[in-house]
């Protein structure tokens, strides 16, 4: 099962075959005319070889930019191509992207329709579902400890927020994303870099799935505070952020009760803060918590 699953530095000449548009491969003269029937055309003959191209589909252009996003997000390994399989005899499936990262593991189906108004079909949602329970003990069995989470992505289909496929995923123990969703997670990327994958599963998989399993034991100052027990404690930033949401206004959180206040920071913008301190300037370096014990 996993021999088509990849290290993060042998991806190197995939990472180039997702970006493009469309599908190239030399071939001979002999397969030329099979190639030709199947839409594939000259680009150009190099001594015994040609080079044929054929444009992907769009649904094949998604499926590669989610591969990527989940690439771009800091995945350590991922699969090869879209022939990767999960299960076996007729349980066996073919598994669009599967990312693997420190402690969670994604297993992605990418819907895609031209139409904004497409409706998602129940019979989709029911055979990705049910295939959950035996996928994630056979993952289990490669990666006892990893976290599993079953992603549907779509693009062009309407309605399924909050809709009864939706609620069928939910169910099931898989979410869903949207292009709401998916703008988001680019908007991330493209502001925090190295800290966009801790806050897209902070925010976007929020009391969804939990990431910081195992317990931090760190010692605290026990004091009282206006007739309450309170307790002093310091937390490095690299667990903080993993157990932190921080709601951006542009999106939110997928909790309503949440205000959403943060703006999303534009990397240049960040690079204009590390200059201001690099000068000498200077921001509070701590954030303070206060809990009462009731």
């Amino acid at each position: 099962m996993m021999e088509k699953l990849l290290k993060r530095s042998e991806l190197g000449s995939i990472i180039k075959e997702r970006s493009k548009k469309n599908i190239e491969v030399y071939i001979t003269s002999e397969q030329l005319p099979d190639y030709e029937s199947k839409g594939y055309d000259i680009v150009k003959a190099k001594g015994r070889k040609t080079l044929v191209s054929k444009q992907k589909n769009p649904g094949e252009v998604f499926e590669d930019s989610i591969w990527l996003m989940f690439y771009n997000l800091g995945a350590t390994m991922l699969n090869e191509d879209g022939f990767f399989t999960l299960g076996s005899g007729v349980g066996k499936k073919q598994t669009d992207v599967f990312a693997v990262f420190e402690e969670l593991i994604f297993v992605i189906e990418c819907k895609y329709s031209e139409s904004n108004s497409t409706v998602l079909n129940r019979d989709d949602i029911d055979a990705f579902v049910n295939r959950i329970p035996s996928q994630r003990e056979l993952i289990g069995s490669f990666f006892p400890d990893k976290q599993v989470s079953f992603l549907f992505i779509t693009h062009g289909f309407s309605g399924v927020d909050n809709s009864k496929n939706h609620k069928r995923l939910l169910e099931g123990g898989a979410l869903w994303l949207g292009e709401r969703e998916l703008s988001y997670i680019g908007s991330l990327m493209n502001g925090y870099k190295n800290l966009a994958f801790d806050l897209f599963v902070n925010t976007i998989l929020y009391r969804k799935t939990v990431i910081n399993s195992k317990k931090i034991r760190i010692n605290a100052l026990k004091a009282d505070l206006a007739s309450h027990e309170a307790y002093v404690l310091t937390l490095d930033s690299t667990s903080l952020r993993k157990m932190s949401v921080v709601p951006h206004r542009s999106y939110g959180s997928l909790e309503n009760t949440f205000a959403s206040y943060q703006r999303l920071v534009k990397f240049t913008r960040l690079t204009a803060i590390k200059k201001f301190i690099d000068s000498g300037g200077y921001f509070a370096n701590a954030v303070v918590l206060l809990l009462l014990k009731e």
